[in-house]
């Protein structure tokens, strides 16, 4: 049913070019009951992240910025605390450092 009606913009409009791309999604899939959940870890710690690695980890915590009051109701988290080690992505990470933060992961964090 979803694929039948992805292109129609009244409901999901997949050609739409927005920045919040996320969150047309997440309407789209709400128009067909499907709930979007908490994807934080059981320490609350984010799996899907907005900034690089680098910004995430160091983020002034009490910092006056658009992203702190995006997460005004849960916090945002810095140091180890900031990213759960199942992490799915960090947006605006560019090929080269990503290559660099999987490597990482997989061969030097995992004692390879």
């Amino acid at each position: 049913k979803l694929l039948t009606v992805i292109d129609d913009n009244e409901i999901c409009n997949a050609k739409l070019r927005k920045s919040n791309e996320d969150v047309q999604v997440a309407l789209c899939l709400q128009h067909f009951g499907i709930g979007v959940t908490d994807t934080r870890d059981h320490k609350e710690r984010e799996r899907f992240h907005f900034w690089q690695p680098g910004k995430e980890f160091h983020w002034e915590i009490g910092k006056v910025h658009w992203y702190t009051k995006f997460n005004r109701d849960w916090g945002v988290k810095n140091g180890l605390d900031c990213c759960a080690p199942d992490t799915v992505s960090f947006h605006y990470a560019k090929q080269p450092a990503m290559v660099r933060h999987f490597h990482a992961l997989l061969h030097v964090c995992n004692g390879r």
